[in-house]
Formats: structure tokens, C-alpha cells, sequence
């Protein structure tokens, strides 16, 4: 061991001598509970890409709970740098930005070592900010796409003495199997796999977006299924209209929402990849007929191929833009008639896009083999044949006013079972029992 480890266990065992003084005070079940939560990619919601910790961290606030949320300061979304590393406040949220490498879209390596990045420089930040006055947490959260956010949670987590949670909102390697961007025979399945064995065993409870994840995790893990707690990607669809009263569309976005006010507008949000089946999308845009348009809102390693096609089919009645912060595409949906969830083998996540779609009410195709990213009675489902849902696309603008009719009746219950108020009390009460035990 060096002199610098040596001086930074004695410094660090001293800090928690010291944080466990005042965070052992007598009124401890009246104390404000402190979270810190590990995604490499959250944001708040000015920013383009998924706002679900910053929702989730909002509602947990009623239950008495603070949430740290550690983020990359580079964007997945804008391959860009948004701030400056450090903690900074969002709405009543902190989130603490760990400075990491950049990279650009499509380039698999670069993006490997922003993530390695991550993993080596956010414990050492924390500390760094916990010697400076961050509050102690109560228990840490690691939460995937990629499974080292978590694991430097839980070796922080066994630094500091408190409890890990482990999130998946993703399953590696499994998802990259099944999609084809890694064989089951490469080093790196093995080595993903030995970490995510270790993070569902050290974790005192999981939390996934999907049943069929709680299905993989006791099947495979034999965990207990009440070790693990289900909370999809939703929203809390009533406070929407107060969050984007106030909210302005891009000038580019309004003009061509003028643009295609008398075609039937189908609306895509989301990540453009092969997993999420943007390959077949752009078939589904080259059959259109010319009376029917499709904004797609993103980005994602096949943007550029699909503009490229655009181009060369002079294909005006299809546009691509953003990506866009939340509230922003909240208020275009809007705007839209009916929606694609389209996808291919994502079976143990949460569609981002499914929730935003529901804020418009209206009629969805679904072209997806996920359960979790389905909802009977809100529109058509079909297979991933190209045809098929140009075909329903069709079908569907033929007879519209019968299907909106239909997600009008069903609303209601669908409201109820999207609510992530519900599902935050839950975790609430499930983290109260962990910090208490």
C-alpha cells in the first residue's frame, strides 16, 4: 500500500467517525433522509434525455428523502460538455456533475472509456465533496445502462458503511446479446457478467423497470422477489400541464408542425439504433404515402444513415430534429395524432417514450415484443415487418375518431396504473425499512 492510501484510508476512516457522530442523533426517525444516486446519465430536465431520477428524486422529497444524483458532466445526448463539474442545484434537486471523457456518436471505444471514466473518477469526487460538506448518505443507489456506475456505488457504499441498492434499467449482457452487438463468447460477457452477479448479490434491494427482469433475476439468482421492487419509466401524467404551461417549442419544431398541420402526423421519440429498430423505421419511411408524415425526435448511432435516406428519397413529408429536453417533446406530442413504440428484443426495460406518448392521449402503434412497453386497448399492435405498419398506419388514420374514442373510455384507468406517485411511495417506504434496519 502507498503513503497516498495509507493517508486516504485514515483521512476516510476518520470522516466516518466523524459523519457517524451527527448522523446518529437521537431523533434519527425524524431526520431528513439523504440518498445518493449513481447514473451516469441523468439530467435534469432543461437537458435533453431521461429525466426519471430527477422525477423520481422530486416525488421522494414528500417522503422526507434528499437526492443526490451523480451525473456525467458529457452528454450522452449532445455530445457535448453541459457543465462544469461540481454541485449544482435543479429545480430543488442537487445533482453533483463528475467530470468525464468525451467522445462522438457511433464510436464504441471512445464511449467504453467515458464510461471507465466515470467509474474511476466519481468516488473520488464524492469523497471530495463529502470532506467538503456533502451530507452523509443513508444508503447509496447504482443505477445501469452500464453496470460500472453501479458497481462504483457499491464500493462506495462499503466505504462508507451504508446500504446498496442496485437499479437495472437495463440488463448487460443480455441486452447486447440478444440485440447482436456482443457474442456471448466475448471476454467482456464474462466480464459484465461476474459484475452484475456481484452487484445482485450485495444489494439490499433491486429495483427494475420491467417484470420480466424480476422474472430473470429469481430464476437465475434466486433472489427473493420481495428483494426486488418494480418501478417502470412513469410519470406522474396530472402535473404534467402545470410543468409545461410555460414551455416554448423551437421555432424549427413549430414550422414544421404548421407545416404538416392537414397530414396525419405520426410521432417517433427516442434513442436511433439497430436495438430500437431504426433500421426498420426507415423502411417504414420510404412507403409512407406523401399524405402521411413522420417527425422523429433523437438520436442515436444510425441518425446520420437514416438522414442520409431522407435526402436521397427526397422524402418531404418526413423530418428529423433534436434531441429535445422532456417538457419540450411533452408539449409537441401534442400536436401529433398517433405514435411508434418500435423495438427489437428489449425485454427487461422501460420505454421512456412510452410515458411521453401518454401525454397526448391518443392511439399508439406498437411494433415491440416487450410486455412492459404495451398497453391493451390504446392502439394497434403489430410485428416488425416494414409493411405491416405502414399498413396499420393507414388503417389507423382511416379510422381515427374511432380509436381516439376508444383511448378516451380507457384513460382513466391507464392514469391510474401510470402513476409514478404510487410507485415512489413504495420505494419510500421500502428504503425507510433498509435504513432503519
Amino acid at each position: 500500500m502507498t503513503l497516498e492510501d495509507q493517508k486516504e484510508r485514515t483521512e476516510l476512516r476518520d470522516l466516518r467517525d466523524t459523519l457517524s457522530l451527527s448522523h446518529n442523533s437521537p431523533d434519527t426517525s425524524e431526520r431528513e433522509r439523504v440518498i445518493w444516486w449513481f447514473n451516469h446519465y441523468a439530467v435534469p430536465p432543461e437537458l435533453p434525455g431521461g429525466t426519471r431520477h430527477f422525477e423520481i428524486a422530486k416525488s421522494l422529497k414528500r417522503y422526507n428523502f434528499k437526492t443526490y444524483i451523480f451525473a456525467s458532466t458529457f452528454s450522452h445526448f449532445t455530445y457535448s460538455y453541459t457543465h462544469q463539474e461540481g454541485l449544482s442545484t435543479h429545480e430543488g434537486i442537487p445533482f453533483v456533475w463528475v467530470r468525464t471523457t468525451p467522445y462522438k456518436r457511433g464510436s464504441g471505444l471512445a464511449r467504453l472509456v467515458n464510461m471507465i471514466s466515470y467509474y474511476l473518477r466519481v468516488k473520488r469526487l464524492a469523497l471530495r465533496e463529502l470532506r467538503k460538506g456533502l451530507p452523509k448518505p443513508d444508503l447509496i443507489i447504482g443505477s445501469t445502462v452500464h453496470p460500472l456506475a453501479a458497481l462504483s456505488a457499491l464500493e462506495l457504499a462499503r466505504k462508507l458503511g451504508v446500504p446498496f441498492i442496485y437499479e437495472i434499467r437495463d440488463l448487460w449482457p443480455q441486452t447486447l446479446i440478444a440485440s447482436g452487438a456482443l457474442s456471448k463468447y466475448n471476454p467482456l460477457t464474462w466480464i459484465i457478467s461476474r459484475i452484475e452477479r456481484k452487484l445482485v448479490n450485495s444489494a439490499s434491494l433491486i429495483i427494475v423497470l420491467a417484470e420480466e427482469t424480476k422474472n430473470f433475476l429469481v430464476d437465475k439468482y434466486n433472489i427473493p422477489p420481495e428483494r426486488i421492487l418494480l418501478i417502470p419509466n412513469y410519470i406522474n401524467l396530472d402535473e404534467v400541464e402545470e410543468e409545461i404551461r410555460d414551455v416554448q417549442l423551437p421555432r424549427e419544431l413549430e414550422e414544421i408542425l404548421n407545416e404538416y398541420k392537414d397530414r396525419f402526423k405520426v410521432g417517433y421519440m427516442g434513442s436511433l439504433s439497430f436495438t430500437h429498430a431504426t433500421d426498420i423505421l426507415i423502411d417504414v419511411m420510404r412507403k409512407l404515402p406523401s399524405d402521411i408524415s413522420l417527425l422523429i425526435i433523437g438520436d442515436g448511432p444510425l441518425r446520420p444513415k437514416l438522414e442520409e435516406e431522407i435526402k436521397k428519397f427526397k422524402l418531404k413529408n418526413v423530418r428529423v430534429l433534436g434531441p429535445y429536453p422532456r417538457r419540450v417533446i411533452w408539449k409537441a406530442v401534442r400536436e401529433l395524432d398517433t405514435f411508434i413504440v418500435i423495438d427489437r428484443n428489449v425485454n427487461w426495460g422501460s420505454s421512456n417514450k412510452l410515458s411521453d406518448y401518454l401525454v397526448a392521449r391518443k392511439p399508439i402503434i406498437f411494433a415491440t415484443n416487450s410486455t412492459q412497453n404495451y398497453i391493451e386497448g390504446l392502439g394497434i399492435k403489430v410485428s416488425l415487418d416494414s409493411d405491416e405498419i405502414v399498413g396499420k398506419i393507414i388503417y389507423l388514420r382511416d379510422s381515427y375518431e374511432k380509436y381516439l374514442e376508444k383511448v378516451k373510455r380507457i384513460f382513466p384507468n391507464i392514469l391510474k396504473r401510470f402513476q409514478l406517485e404510487k410507485c415512489v411511495k413504495k420505494l419510500s417506504e421500502a428504503l425507510e425499512e433498509i435504513v432503519k434496519s
